[in-house]
């Protein structure tokens, strides 16, 4: 602590316990940070309620700030009182009296860490007593702040107060910029005032301008982000394509910005039959088709793509989700319901199914006998017609079907 402080009355070396209001100053030219000399000021009163000692000096250290101030009083404080003592501290910083109620570890990360760190180490070590407590300035010269005044605030604890107030400015005083080496910085911020103030008023003198509401990028995302969301908690396979929310069971479709796109991901839904995705080597069928093998071709019953030995069109989104099937898939579909080969299978049907790879052929053995049933169930159902919507599949290309399972690894 610097030695250049001022008492009123001979204080003894050991500080007394008792109330102690400590307040801040930054003198003249508190809204100059760079002419800022800030003054601390304590004022004791003793158990009786009687004002004895009255104490101020200049804040030590390059940081010259009044909440800094009103910290050093409490340390101030806390420094000289002698051992085990009590204190009631009393100050109308807020800051320096809540950061203190939160403990050390919250103070700590406060600014002015170093004396915080001081303070709850000294306390700690001299086994002080130290109480803390808030109340508002200068409340009887301004009557609206009696209001926030605590209930325990009496006519004695304004005067400590007004008392701290009065020795702060004293020991702000003490260490002031001289008027005539100010006077050019004064100058400066006077200037620049004169300059924000025309500025201002420039501004002022055009007329109000009309904005036009337009949509931020930021809610769009955010929408799109809201439905990507979404999309995980539904009971749909949801995917999105082409700005479109796509469920891969029901097939059910709807545009990622329409009003309702949340009521259908809350939906229930109800699937469609299809067939599980194959797998061809290291890629599988997309989902979005109705697979089938038919006469040892993999075949989408609904966009008429086809694949053999590799994949081709079907590992992609299938071209029917969202626009009707081309011209060559409408072809393939016709000859599908007509029991003829698909287009470019010449020879077809083929003996056996066109992957080589056998333990691909072995997992899809259940998914071929069931198919291999329904189609059964369908010939012996419907009669035979030369109508295009009727289905005649050659015996050949079932009994073919039959035996993909029977082969040995």
């Amino acid at each position: 602590m610097p030695d250049n402080t001022n008492i009123s009355v001979p204080i003894p070396n050991e500080w007394p316990s008792g109330y102690y209001f400590g307040d801040g100053s930054g003198g003249n030219y508190s809204k100059y940070p760079t002419l800022r000399r800030a003054g601390v000021g304590l004022h004791y009163v003793n158990l009786d309620k009687v004002p004895m000692y009255n104490f101020w000096q200049p804040l030590p250290g390059p940081q010259q700030t009044v909440p800094r101030a009103e910290l050093f009083a409490l340390c101030l404080a806390v420094t000289h009182v002698h051992q085990a003592g009590v204190i009631d501290f009393f100050t109308d910083s807020l800051i320096t009296a809540n950061t203190f109620n939160k403990g050390p570890a919250r103070a700590r990360l406060a600014n002015n860490a170093d004396l915080w760190n001081y303070l709850f180490g000294l306390i700690q070590a001299k086994n002080i007593l130290c109480r803390v407590y808030w109340m508002p300035s200068h409340t009887d010269s301004m009557p609206s702040k009696k209001k926030l005044a605590p209930s325990w605030m009496q006519d004695w604890h304004v005067k400590g107060n007004n008392a701290a107030d009065l020795l702060a400015n004293d020991g702000a005083a003490i260490h002031a910029i001289p008027i005539d080496k100010a006077q050019p910085t004064l100058d400066t911020f006077e200037n620049l005032a004169l300059i924000q103030n025309r500025i201002i008023h420039a501004i002022k003198m055009y007329p109000q301008r009309d904005f036009k509401k337009l949509i931020s990028p930021k809610l769009q995302l955010s929408h799109s982000r809201k439905v990507e969301s979404a999309i995980w908690m539904s009971k749909h396979a949801l995917h999105i394509i082409n700005n479109r929310v796509c469920c891969m069971h029901c097939h059910s479709t709807v545009s990622i910005s329409a009003k309702h796109v949340f009521d259908f991901i809350k939906s229930s839904c109800v699937p469609r039959e299809q067939y599980k995705s194959f797998a061809i080597g290291n890629l599988h069928t997309h989902p979005s088709h109705n697979v089938v093998i038919y006469g040892g071709v993999l075949f989408c019953t609904k966009c008429g793509c086809t694949g053999v030995n590799k994949a081709e069109d079907l590992v992609s989104n299938c071209k029917n989700i969202l626009k009707p099937a081309d011209i060559y898939g409408q072809n393939n579909i016709k000859r599908y319901k007509k029991g003829k080969s698909p287009a470019g299978f010449p020879n077809w049907p083929y003996d056996k199914f066109l992957v080589s790879d056998r333990t691909i052929i072995k997992s899809i053995n259940s998914a071929v006998v069931n198919m291999r049933a329904k189609m059964l169930q369908r010939v012996e159902q419907e009669p035979e017609s030369d109508n295009e919507s009727s289905v005649s599949i050659p015996s050949g290309a079932l009994s073919d079907l039959g035996s993909l399972g029977s082969s040995s690894d």
